[in-house]
């Protein structure tokens, strides 16, 4: 049952998230304070597993990243034609900046390394969306972050939030209620909007034909006829509906 659970919670089978290959290390990131070897061992198999998974995946592995839903929101959503301000520079939101150099990013972080601005800093826009990367466990990380929107408060016009347990603003938007953005990158995972595309966008072009063929015949089914006719018409007109 707990690898059950773990597993749909692993390969992102919950409605609420997708799958993330960071999963696989925070499974066993903790491990050692595990007193059952049995569910030590489980752990770790599970993360071979989901490894494994991830590395199957070839050039989609980037759809795996919980960042490329700030993609479709920042496109679609309440952000879009805003400047995207990241608050906390991790490597996943370094990766997301790098593979999007269309969207104009900026990342808020103490890490000199990661952080084109640090949180004591204003930044210099007049208006601009916030992306909240990180949960905040710690006071100083809550701290930071409301200081952040104090001074910005009149400049933030959206919010995605990642944490769960933290509110940046009220009517925010948050990654976990995000379902439209995460049902578009789990159809393009699961191949359905790749090159595949085309057959089904054939399919449909031949149903399109075949009703525009049934709609011309149609006056025809008005004039007497014999009913081993009309049958035929009508089965064509049941297959064209099924096809």
């Amino acid at each position: 049952e707990l690898r059950r659970e773990l597993s749909i919670w692993g390969y992102g089978l919950r409605s609420t998230m997708l799958f993330d290959d960071a999963i696989a290390f925070q499974l066993t990131v903790n491990t050692a304070e595990c007193r059952s070897s049995a569910v030590r061992g489980l752990l770790e198999e599970l993360k071979t597993e989901l490894q494994a998974f991830h590395k199957t995946l070839g050039a989609r592995q980037q759809l795996c990243s919980p960042f490329e839903v700030v993609a479709r929101w920042a496109i679609d959503g309440p952000a879009a034609g805003l400047p995207l301000v990241f608050l906390g520079g991790h490597r996943a939101v370094k990766d997301f900046v790098e593979r999007h150099p269309a969207l104009p990013c900026s990342v808020v972080s103490d890490c000199r390394k990661r952080g084109d601005y640090s949180y004591g800093k204003s930044v210099p826009f007049e208006s601009f969306a916030v992306i909240n990367a990180i949960y905040r466990t710690k006071p100083i990380q809550l701290t930071r972050l409301r200081a952040f929107m104090a001074r910005h408060a009149d400049n933030v016009k959206a919010v995605l939030n990642y944490d769960p347990n933290t509110q940046v603003v009220a009517g925010e938007a948050s990654y976990f209620e995000c379902h439209e953005e995460k049902r578009e990158l789990a159809l393009q995972l699961h191949d359905l909007l790749s090159p595949g595309r085309a057959c089904s966008q054939a399919r449909h072009s031949a149903r399109a034909l075949i009703a525009a063929a049934l709609l011309v015949a149609y006056p025809s089914w008005l004039r007497p006829a014999p009913r081993r006719e009309r049958g035929t018409f009508a089965a064509l007109a049941l297959l064209a509906l099924l096809a």
